[in-house]
């Protein structure tokens, strides 16, 4: 089944990297009846301030979106949108630049070279393929730009960093910076059990699997209020193959972590489905009860490398037979 998501932020939730960038609680260069509302920041010097024309503006935006959904991506859209017909990307001078990022890869860089017939500036104004849901509050913006979002621009993380840059005479009003998306259901193959203080190395796995298409689930964001932790533990490794348990100084410790173990191993033994692979973060020695089990080094890079390149042929090999 396919479904359409939508993943925003106002534009006025930014952070300023150099320039100009005002909101209507904070003008900086602009009046205050610039401002379409709160969601609105105007990126770049207002005309007649005495940076206007003599320096560059940029800021960086994080976009939340659920690491499931883009476990599950189909296909999407980056979307920039303004409230105003004409408080979009524009300049006063011919091919003023613009340069947008996303997770550091780029995304698009281009020159405003078009004068439309009611006004003097040159804008950007590319079309916006017909496919696209408007979902609210898309659909109360009268200039929306977009861009094909491919999966590979996509970082296995809750935050998508989006940058913008603009050259010295180019303003863009952004009141609503985003994805529109949508996913495919389906159930991934390995199952990730680490402790919250080994973040950072279960979701650089889980992104580096469903690269290669090794889908990978992870618990964050996946419990609600009310939800039982056991229970939707279990569910989850009853969906999956693999459980890649991460082992360190900081998993040892966590009750959570072997209550995880402990479940797939019982499921291990009982329907010969789930298999354990213990990976090892730091110097920490393996538990009593996987001592049985092979495990993986990835204290180093170049070990993390080796590891990871002889489970995915081994999640891979077992997927064609």
């Amino acid at each position: 089944m396919n479904n359409w998501n939508i993943a925003l932020v106002k534009g006025s939730e930014f952070k300023k990297e150099n320039g100009c960038i005002g909101t209507e609680n904070n003008c900086d260069s602009h009046i205050k009846g610039s401002f379409s509302g709160s969601s609105t920041a105007i990126l770049g010097a207002a005309s007649g301030h005495k940076l206007f024309g003599k320096i560059a503006s940029g800021a960086k935006w994080l976009i939340p979106i659920p690491t499931k959904a883009i476990m599950n991506y189909d296909k999407g859209y980056l979307i920039i949108a303004s409230k105003r017909r004409f408080g979009g990307l524009h300049s006063e001078k011919y091919n003023g630049r613009v340069e947008i990022h996303l997770n550091n890869k780029n995304v698009d860089s281009f020159g405003l070279k078009v004068i439309p017939a009611e006004h003097s500036d040159f804008f950007h104004r590319p079309l916006i393929p017909e496919n696209i849901p408007l979902l609210k509050p898309l659909n109360s913006c009268q200039t929306i730009y977009t861009w094909d979002l491919w999966r590979e621009r996509l970082s296995f993380r809750t935050f998508q960093e989006l940058s913008i840059k603009i050259s010295e005479f180019v303003r863009w009003d952004i009141d609503y910076i985003g994805f529109v998306y949508s996913t495919i259901d389906s159930n991934p193959e390995v199952f990730i059990s680490y402790n919250h203080m080994d973040k950072d190395q279960a979701l650089k796995i889980a992104e580096d699997l469903n690269e290669v298409g090794i889908k990978s689930w992870i618990d964050e964001g996946e419990l609600n209020f009310g939800d039982s932790i056991i229970e939707k533990i279990s569910d989850g490794l009853d969906s999956v193959k693999y459980l890649i348990a991460l082992i360190s100084k900081n998993s040892i410790a966590s009750n959570w972590v072997k209550k995880e173990l402990k479940i797939a191993i019982t499921q291990e033994i009982n329907n010969n489905e789930v298999r354990v692979i213990p990976l090892l973060l730091d110097e920490s020695k393996m538990p009593t009860f996987l001592l049985d089990k092979y495990y993986g080094d990835i204290t180093s890079a170049e070990k993390y490398n080796q590891v990871l390149n002889k489970i995915i042929m081994k999640i891979k090999m077992a997927s064609n037979n």
